[in-house]
């Protein structure tokens, strides 16, 4: 990833159709979710969010969901070592970007990466 494209996503430098999707936006502006934007807070976040559509019944809940679970598995393709657990997760993201604005810079992208490769499926909003 460029170094450019790192630094404006942690200066909140990003447009929002430069992005795909609710989770493109928390991971871009987690500030305006969550109290610290940490990684593993803005991880449960997420998880939390895209948790409750399983009983929620509006148009694309489903699809969005699917494809939040989906990005998380593409995402472990991609990462070095075992992924077996969100722990996993976090602790293969820090040994990469020592601050959570990096890593979670980082997510941003391979988020976008991954709507990309959906093609005209996209991501879907809730």
């Amino acid at each position: 990833m460029p170094d450019e494209w790192i630094k404006r996503l942690q200066a909140g430098d990003v447009a929002e159709h430069e992005l795909d999707g609710y989770a493109g936006t928390i991971l871009t502006r987690p500030h305006l979710y969550t109290f610290n934007s940490t990684l593993e807070e803005v991880l449960c976040y997420l998880d939390g969010y895209f948790d409750r559509m399983t009983h929620d019944e509006r148009a694309g809940s489903e699809m969005a969901q699917r494809q939040y679970w989906d990005f998380l598995r593409w995402l472990r393709d991609r990462l070095p070592g075992p992924l077996d657990s969100h722990q996993d997760l976090v602790r293969s993201l820090r040994g990469r970007f020592p601050e959570d604005s990096a890593a979670l810079a980082y997510l941003a992208e391979e988020y976008r990466a991954y709507c990309s490769s959906l093609g005209d499926e996209g991501p879907s909003a809730p």
